[in-house]
């Protein structure tokens, strides 16, 4: 039987950062290891190692902060002429990239929307009268065959967004580049005194990231925790607002800003931390859909304080696989991650629980099945 022709269509600015990023790569991998399917991809420039020849570069243009109608006409006909060279039998378009599914020229073939929640999201009516995302998203979601889901909380955005859409909740896999491996991560990367407890932010440095409830949170437990350092790892244009806070908190010791991290390290990093804390909220620049570093890290055996908020209330499941508050409420956020400071047993069990789950339920086979309807 010959091969289904699948073009994976994916990011609107060059290149792909976050979440989407690692979710595109990993998926894109397990693909191209199917003899049953031959993948084509259509991505910004840099975003996707994959395999020589396959990859497509995007025509929109890089920088852009806001991107018009005509950018989604334009990749709309890049997705035309790569469809028809390769003669693909299925689209598959990930995050906003579906806006090109808008226009008629795409294409009458399968189709599938894989949606993350943030496009589902105007900035601004201004930003919507420029660039009419969240129409066109919405136009596209109509007119695919499969809508996707990354968690429940998305799927109630596109229920109100899109009424008579039908999502089904798929949640995003774990990218087993960025777990705990103990033949490359056996070495601490932090340099603290034995004994100081490592609490560790990994994400984009943005406002919905939550790392300033995180330190206020820190300023409420100055005498209650142990020697402690929490580490940043990731940068982004929130960092000198955070270094600054913490300065006012007198924090300016306690909160490390590491910057990014090659992806090989980060698995050190989660796996020698002693807890992973990431409180996200709603922010202009999105919502948490589901929230893939919680996993890492309790793959990497540690476990999380995270947001009870949107897609981060699935990715940890308190009481089970860690704990998770109110990220509006600063003192429950200071309780939730004393209980666990001051716990090791509990963190260990939280953390064992949380890599059995997503070894269970979100490892690259079992999206990649999904993602192509293998098993409804």
């Amino acid at each position: 039987m010959s091969p289904r022709h699948v073009l994976l269509v994916c990011g609107e600015y060059p290149p792909l950062v976050g979440g989407i990023a690692s979710l595109a790569e990993v998926v894109a991998q397990e693909l191209e290891s199917r003899p049953d399917v031959e993948l084509h991809l259509l991505v910004p420039r840099g975003s996707v190692e994959t395999a020589p020849g396959r990859t497509l570069t995007r025509l929109d243009r890089p920088g852009r902060a806001v991107t018009t109608a005509g950018t989604h006409l334009v990749n709309a006909l890049a997705v035309r002429r790569a469809a028809a060279r390769h003669r693909v039998d299925e689209l598959v378009f990930m995050d906003s990239a579906a806006r090109a599914h808008a226009f008629p020229i795409v294409p009458d073939v399968r189709t599938t929307v894989y949606v993350h929640g943030t496009e589902l999201l105007a900035p601004s009516r201004l930003g919507e009268l420029v660039s009419r995302r969240v129409a066109l998203q919405r136009r596209a979601l109509g007119r695919a065959d499969r809508v996707l889901a990354n968690s429940r909380a998305t799927a109630e955005l596109i229920a109100r967004a899109a009424p008579g859409v039908e999502p089904a909740v798929l949640h995003p896999c774990f990218d087993p580049a960025r777990v705990f491996r103990p033949g490359d991560h056996a070495v601490s990367p932090y340099p603290d005194p034995p004994g100081t407890l490592i609490l560790l932010t990994v994400a984009r440095v943005v406002p919905r990231k939550g790392h300033d409830t995180v330190i206020r949170a820190l300023a409420r437990l100055r005498d209650r925790l142990p020697a402690y350092r929490y580490y940043v790892v990731g940068d982004g244009p929130a960092r000198g607002d955070l270094q600054r806070l913490a300065a006012d908190f007198d924090l300016r010791d306690r909160v490390m800003f590491t910057g990014r991290v090659p992806t090989s390290e980060l698995g050190a990093y989660y796996h020698h931390a002693d807890l992973f804390v990431m409180l996200s909220r709603r922010a202009a620049d999105g919502i948490e859909g589901f929230g893939l570093t919680y996993v890492e890290a309790g793959l990497s055996g540690t476990t999380s304080v995270a947001s009870d908020r949107d897609g981060a209330a699935e990715a940890v499941r308190h009481g089970i696989t860690g704990v998770t508050a109110n990220p509006d409420r600063v003192d429950e956020c200071a309780e939730a991650i004393l209980t666990l400071a001051l716990d090791p047993e509990l963190r260990s069990r939280y953390a064992i629980a949380a890599g059995r789950w997503a070894e269970q339920h979100l490892s690259p086979r079992a999206f990649a099945d999904r993602l192509l309807d293998r098993h409804g």
